[in-house]
C-alpha cells in the first residue's frame, strides 16, 4: 500500500468517525489482527482527533468485554468476523468490511486537526497488581517527543523497511507503526505467528530487506543462532528491552552483522522508552545498561526518602519530562500513588513516575538496571502484574490460596509456576485450573506449571 493510498483510506474512515461524533480526547476501540487495516484505523483514529484503545484478539473474551466497558470507547472499530467475540456494546461499532461502501463514499481530503500535544493519542491496558488491566493515557506530547527523538537517533528515512513485530496491544509497536511513517519508511506487517519461529522470522528479513526490527534478548538468541543469520545483509538496527541484555548476545550479534543492538528501557507510563544504550562490546562480568535518559526524558534514582543517591548506590528509578503518561484511566487512587511530585532534591519541577525498578548510576550519568522493588516481573518482554494471576487463582472456588513465582526452565527461558493449595480434599484437576485462568488472561499470564501443597509456608493456615 502506498502512503498515498493509506492516506487516501485513512481520510474517509476518519470523516466517518467524524459523522459519529468523535472528538478530541474520545476514545475508540481497534480490534483487528495484524493486517494494513489495523494501520488503517490507527492513522484514521488520529486523524479524526480522537484516542485509540487496541484490543489483541488473542486475549480471552472476558478481557476484552473489561476493556471495552472499563474505558467507556464510544466507538469500536472491528470486522465483522470478530463481532462475536464481545458482549459489552459501545456506542457505535464500525466494520471496516462490512460498511465499506459507506467509508468509500466519505470525502478524501485531509480532515482540519483539532487535537493540541496535550490531548490523548492512545491509552494502553498493562497487567495491573490488583486483579484487573489498567489503562494508561498517552498525551500527544509526549509520543510526538519519542517518535522524533526515535527517528533521529536510529537514523530512520525513506530507505528503511521496518518488520512490525510487537503486538499493538503493547506500547514498542508504537515506534514501529507510526517512527516509519513520520520518516517515509516502509513497514512491513509479517506473517501470522513470525514471533514464535525464528526461521520465518530470519526468512521475512531477507524477503523483505528488513534494516530494522523490535524484539526480546530471549528471541534474538534464538535468531542469532539461525543457520540464515549471516544472510540478513541488509538488517541495520535491532531494538532490545523487556529483559536482561547478556554481554555475551551483543558480541555473537556482532560476530554473525554488521548491524546495532539499540538497548532501550522504559515502562509504559513513560511513553515507549526513557533510556537509550547503543551496544558496544562489554568488559567480562558487566552488565549491558540501560544507558541514559533520552531528550525531554529526566530519570532520578531516589532512596526511601525520596532523595538522590550517589553514584554506585542502588535505589528506586523515576521517570520525569514531557513522555508522562496522564495517569491511569479511571484511576485516581493509583494515579496519586504512581505519580508523585517532584522532591525538592531533584532540582526541577512537575512530576515524576515512580517505575519500581532498582538501577544505579555508573558514571557519565548511564544507569544500571538491578531489578524490581515489588512483584512485577518482565516475562518474555510481557510486563506481568503476578498478583493479577494470585488474584485470579483464589477466584477458583475449589482454591484457597495460590502464590505465583518465575523460575528458569534450564535453557535460559523464564517461567510461570503456580503454587497452589486446595480448599477441602476435592482438588481440582490442573487442566480444570488452566482453563479457568485462561478464561480471564492472555496467553503469556497463564502458568506453565501449577504446584499443589497442603499449606503454603508464612502464608496460609
Amino acid at each position: 500500500m502506498t502512503y498515498a493510498e493509506l492516506n487516501d483510506r485513512a481520510n474517509r474512515l476518519a470523516h466517518h468517525l467524524r459523522r459519529l461524533g468523535v472528538s478530541p480526547d474520545d476514545l475508540v476501540g481497534i480490534f483487528f489482527k495484524k493486517s494494513i487495516e489495523m494501520v488503517i484505523g490507527l492513522v484514521a483514529i488520529h486523524k479524526a482527533g480522537a484516542a485509540y484503545v487496541p484490543m489483541d484478539p488473542d486475549y480471552p473474551d472476558s478481557r476484552i468485554d473489561y476493556m471495552l466497558a472499563d474505558s467507556g470507547v464510544r466507538v469500536l472499530l472491528t470486522t465483522q468476523r470478530l463481532r462475536h467475540r464481545y458482549v459489552a456494546r459501545p456506542q457505535d461499532t464500525v466494520y471496516l468490511d462490512a460498511d465499506v461502501s459507506t467509508i468509500e463514499a466519505m470525502p478524501s481530503d485531509n480532515p482540519a486537526t483539532l487535537v493540541s500535544g496535550d490531548n490523548l493519542a492512545y491509552v494502553i491496558y498493562t497487567s495491573g497488581s490488583t486483579g484487573n488491566p489498567k489503562g494508561v493515557m498517552i498525551p500527544h506530547r509526549a509520543v510526538c517527543n519519542r517518535l522524533n527523538w526515535k527517528r533521529e537517533a536510529l537514523g530512520i528515512s525513506p530507505a528503511d523497511r521496518v518488520l512490525q513485530t510487537i503486538p499493538y496491544s503493547f506500547d514498542p509497536s508504537v515506534w514501529e507503526i507510526f517512527t516509519p511513517l513520520i520518516a517515509g519508511a516502509r513497514v512491513v506487517i509479517p506473517r501470522p505467528g513470525t514471533q514464535q519461529e525464528p526461521s520465518q522470522f530470519v526468512q521475512e528479513i531477507i524477503d523483505h530487506g528488513i534494516t530494522a526490527f523490535s524484539c526480546v534478548p530471549s528471541l534474538l538468541e534464538h535468531l542469532v543462532e539461525e543457520k540464515g543469520f549471516d544472510a540478513c545483509t541488509t538488517l541495520r538496527v535491532v531494538v532490545c528491552g523487556g529483559e536482561p541484555l547478556a554481554p555475551s548476545l551483543v558480541d555473537r550479534f556482532s560476530a554473525r552483522s554488521s548491524g546495532t543492538i539499540h538497548h532501550f528501557y522504559g515502562p509504559t507510563e513513560a511513553t515507549i522508552f526513557a533510556t537509550h544504550w547503543p551496544c558496544v562490546p562489554q568488559p567480562a562480568g558487566s552488565r549491558v545498561p540501560i544507558g541514559r535518559a533520552v531528550s525531554h526524558a529526566h530519570v532520578h534514582i531516589l532512596d526511601d526518602n525520596r532523595q538522590p543517591v550517589p553514584i554506585g548506590v542502588p535505589g528506586e528509578l523515576h521517570i520525569g519530562g514531557v513522555g508522562l503518561a496522564r495517569g491511569y484511566l479511571n484511576r485516581p487512587e493509583l494515579t496519586r500513588d504512581a505519580f508523585i511530585d517532584v522532591p525538592d532534591g531533584c532540582n526541577e519541577r512537575g512530576r515524576l513516575y515512580r517505575s519500581g525498578d532498582l538501577a544505579r548510576f555508573r558514571g557519565g550519568g548511564v544507569i544500571e538496571f538491578l531489578g524490581r522493588t515489588d512483584t512485577q516481573v518482565k516475562l518474555r518482554g510481557y510486563r506481568v502484574e503476578l498478583g493479577e494471576i494470585e488474584n485470579r487463582l483464589r477466584a477458583f472456588p475449589r482454591l484457597r490460596d495460590s502464590v505465583v513465582v518465575v523460575r528458569g526452565d534450564g535453557a535460559g527461558q523464564q517461567r510461570l509456576v503456580a503454587h497452589l493449595v486446595a480448599r477441602d480434599s476435592d482438588t481440582p484437576s490442573v487442566g480444570e485450573v488452566r482453563a479457568f485462568v485462561a478464561e480471564a488472561l492472555p496467553d503469556y499470564m497463564v502458568p506453565t506449571s501449577f504446584v499443589f501443597h497442603d499449606a503454603l509456608p508464612g502464608v496460609t493456615p
